[in-house]
């Protein structure tokens, strides 16, 4: 998972229509947003801390993440990539929540419910 599709689950997770409407959230500017997408900056720890919130996830999960992505000296990157397998279950959750078959469903009258290890289809019965 890249920061990129963090953000895109943020999005999902509230509802969210554009990256202006995340900058509000996460309390930071659309040029921001822009950047850690395209890999020129990474989010700061708060952000991280933000982001795990809404995801409900581990924030050492989105810190080693973004440290993974952003560390540039070799023996430390596979550090952080090793850090980023330890919390793979978590952040498989939020691939599978961007990916296009549970998004299909949720537009089907199905709702996702989001836990650390899973991801539950529960049908809507309105």
């Amino acid at each position: 998972m890249k920061t990129s599709e963090m953000l895109d689950a943020v999005k999902i997770k509230l509802e969210l229509k554009s990256d202006y409407a995340l900058a509000k959230r996460l309390e930071t500017s659309t040029s921001r947003i822009g950047h850690w997408r395209t890999g020129n900056r990474t989010p700061d720890e708060q952000a991280c801390f933000q982001i795990a919130d809404i995801l409900g996830i581990d924030p050492a999960a989105v810190i080693a993440l973004v440290k993974a992505e952003r560390e540039t000296e070799p023996s430390k990157a596979a550090f952080w990539r090793k850090q980023t397998a330890r919390y793979a279950a978590a952040l498989g959750v939020l691939t599978m929540l961007n990916s296009g078959s549970v998004a299909a469903a949720i537009g089907h009258g199905y709702t996702a419910a989001v836990k650390i290890t899973a991801v539950c289809i529960i049908r809507n019965q309105g």
